[in-house]
């Protein structure tokens, strides 16, 4: 763990802020997930700032239309309840990437760019709708996308600068121009 945020500091100038450093229990997980070759998909629920600190899991109200009764019901559901709550943990997520390296900084805040850019465009009472589909881009498309691109590498057509070793750097490049899923 030293040597990760040793090297963090030399090719990033500085350590990481307490912020946004991940725990070593975080580091462990989502290395587990690189390693084993299964998408990089973590749960905003559960993964944030402060891992040790995280006793309750954020929740976010959504609503859903009783036509029986006419009315509307109130759900919580979990998840960051807000683009400020989910970006604190996308910061904790990137810096792990950083950290166990074989990702591009820029392709990493591209993907928190286009999240916010949703919530701007849509405003903040679609959250609820542009968290599930980043939840359901990272866990269930990611793998589509690396499956398509590793297609695509093995008859010559590189896209995304993809790399079979290490797929999710340009996986975060093609998820933000798949304008069919979004």
């Amino acid at each position: 763990v030293e040597k990760l945020f040793s090297d963090y500091r030399d090719s990033r100038g500085e350590f990481s802020s307490p912020e946004i450093e991940p725990t070593e229990d975080q580091l462990s997980a989502v290395s587990q997930l690189l390693k084993t070759g299964v998408a990089p998909y973590v749960d905003f629920a559960i993964f944030g700032p402060y891992g040790r600190r995280l006793l309750r899991k954020l929740t976010f109200i959504s609503y859903q239309y009783n036509v029986p009764k006419g009315s509307w019901n109130r759900l919580y559901l979990p998840g960051p309840p807000d683009l400020d709550s989910w970006w604190k943990s996308w910061l904790v997520l990137k810096c792990t990437f950083l950290l166990l390296g074989g990702f591009k900084p820029e392709r990493l805040d591209l993907y928190g760019e286009h999240i916010r850019s949703f919530l701007t465009t849509y405003g903040h009472d679609c959250w609820y709708l542009i968290y599930q589909a980043g939840v359901r881009m990272r866990s269930e498309h990611f793998e589509r996308i690396r499956h398509r691109l590793q297609i695509e590498h093995s008859t010559g057509n590189i896209k995304f600068g993809f790399d079979p070793g290490a797929p999710w750097d340009a996986v975060f490049a093609a998820a933000v121009e798949d304008k069919e899923f979004w």
